[in-house]
């Protein structure tokens, strides 16, 4: 930053950027989102009998949502440990040791819990942030196009029906939202998220099927 400042010439200028963590998008491999799909699929086909339901403790308005612990995590947690590792070399500061105080310790992770919420028309998630050191949504199916979403509400000067949405205080102390398009096009994406990153969830309106995400907390493994 220094030196860039200093050679400055003339009528040249630098635009500079704070340092800042992110989050992190990535396609599920293949064998992956197959295990995935195998086992919400498998749920609605039961019409959700027998499932463990996590509701209560999410926050979410949403009739079906089932705990997946016991099936995905040792199906997910190698993957997600991977992504979680290159999200803390590619953040400035290094999230991990912030929130845990490692510093250039080996960093073992397990899981919290993993979920998957079924929502229906209508059906949203408020507000809300997560514990642990990350958190992560996988977009499993999405039954409707964004395009068609958005014509809902024609006049609405901010359109966001059925998208996901992050919230974060900019430098000013703004808070700021980003609605992420989620869609078709989406199935199959992972995002994975510092935990404290506000986020929601808008209903959809065009569809009349599950629209199925695919969540969970990654903490530190200290056994």
């Amino acid at each position: 930053m220094k030196d860039q400042i200093s050679s400055l010439q003339g009528d040249q200028a630098l635009f500079f950027t704070f340092p800042n963590n992110g989050v992190l998008f990535h396609r599920v491999p293949v064998d992956i989102m197959d295990q995935v799909r195998q086992v919400t699929d498998s749920m609605i086909e039961k019409k959700f009998e027998g499932g463990i339901k996590a509701g209560y403790k999410l926050t979410a308005n949403i009739l079906n949502e089932f705990d997946f612990t016991k099936e995905l995590a040792p199906v997910l947690l190698d993957y997600v440990t991977s992504l979680a590792l290159f999200h803390d070399r590619s953040s400035q500061p290094h999230h991990i040791g912030q929130v845990t105080n490692v510093a250039s310790t080996p960093k073992k992770f397990k899981f919290k819990d993993v979920w998957a919420n079924f929502q229906l028309k209508h059906e949203f998630h408020p507000h809300h942030i997560h514990g642990g050191v990350y958190s992560f949504v996988i977009w499993t199916k999405i039954p409707y196009k964004l395009e068609d979403e958005l014509a809902t509400f024609p006049e609405a000067t901010l359109k966001c029906a059925s998208t996901f949405v992050f919230y974060y205080t900019d430098i000013l102390g703004q808070v700021r939202s980003l609605p992420i398009p989620v869609d078709q096009d989406y199935e199959g994406i992972i995002c994975l998220f510092p935990k404290g990153l506000g986020h929601s969830v808008n209903p959809f309106y065009t569809s009349d099927d599950y629209r199925v995400a695919v969540s969970g907390d990654v903490v530190m493994d200290t056994d």
